[in-house]
């Protein structure tokens, strides 16, 4: 995702939780996530742009709500995950 900052400088912004695809998966809108846990509307919308992160005592929150684990709520897609290359345990 692409962000400007009050410069119009872009900015790279990594979001590394899975909150929009987790909600998706348990067909809640926004609204209906922040309600349940809540929080208004745009701060889920922040998090799912990577702009804001949740509190802490959201996460388990999130977490009940979307009926994932911490894992989950943190992995990586797959298809943004780290290809081979470098060295761990298995190539050494």
């Amino acid at each position: 995702m692409i962000a400007y900052n009050s410069y119009n400088l872009k900015l790279e912004v990594h979001n590394s939780m899975n909150i929009k695809e987790l909600r998706k998966q348990g067909k809640l809108s926004q609204k209906e996530l922040a309600s349940r846990i809540g929080v208004h509307q745009t701060a889920v919308s922040q998090w799912e742009t990577g702009f804001a992160n949740p509190a802490t005592k959201r996460i388990t929150q999130l977490c009940k709500v979307l009926k994932c684990t911490l894992d989950n709520l943190f992995s990586q897609p797959e298809a943004n995950k780290p290809t081979g290359g470098g060295m761990n345990s298995d190539n050494a």
